[in-house]
């Protein structure tokens, strides 16, 4: 039986007289991906907000939230470094290139340099963006813009000891596979969770 690692109980949040999410509860194990799916306004962002502590759930609830043995209201930096989130806009600097903007960004995980261009270089190529490494942000499609902020995602958890095995079984990644994309990426028996969020009329 795979562990839990994300353990939700009875959390709610209220933006003045609005209740945006109402006792939620819900528990993800180790190694599966797990979706959010609901209409605009059904409260998908405001509870994964929660989770990696970005908002705060509401103090008088008596809920219960434990990440990977964190909880956000208490441990909002210790999940943010082991969390990877892609934003529905994309955050990269437009003018700089793909290989710069990752470079960035494995500073804020104290990856060393040597380290951090060797998972770049996997990662360009997982996500079929070697052709555009040296290309400015402002340039790329919008597909192309995705694959780059799943690239930074991805970053902290490249495991060397993976790449060769990841390297023979990975097709060409498709957002639409994203959750099969991950667990051949990361493998079947890694700990990682992922969880989406989606609205019915946007749902593929």
């Amino acid at each position: 039986m795979a562990k839990t690692v994300i353990t939700v109980r009875d959390i709610s949040k209220s933006f003045g007289n609005i209740q945006a999410v109402r006792d939620l509860s819900f528990a993800v194990e180790a190694g599966s991906c797990f979706g959010f799916l609901g209409p605009n306004g059904a409260g998908k962002t405001t509870v994964m907000k929660m989770i990696y502590g970005k908002c705060a759930r509401d103090k008088d609830c008596g809920s219960l939230m434990d990440i990977f043995g964190y909880d956000p209201a208490e441990n909002e930096l210790a999940i943010k470094y082991i969390s990877g989130v892609v934003q529905q806009e994309n955050n990269l600097d437009d003018e700089l290139n793909v290989i710069q903007n990752l470079m960035i960004y494995s500073k804020f995980y104290n990856i060393p340099a040597k380290v951090a261009k060797k998972r770049i270089e996997y990662l360009l190529g997982f996500l079929e963006l070697s052709e555009k490494a040296d290309s400015k942000i402002k340039d790329l499609s919008g597909g192309m813009k995705m694959n780059n902020s799943y690239s930074i995602t991805f970053l902290y958890f490249v495991s060397r000891r993976h790449e060769d095995e990841r390297k023979k079984k990975a097709g060409p990644f498709r957002p639409g596979l994203w959750c099969s994309a991950l667990r051949i990426y990361l493998g079947k028996s890694s700990s990682a969770t992922s969880a989406t969020l989606r609205s019915p009329y946007i749902a593929r």
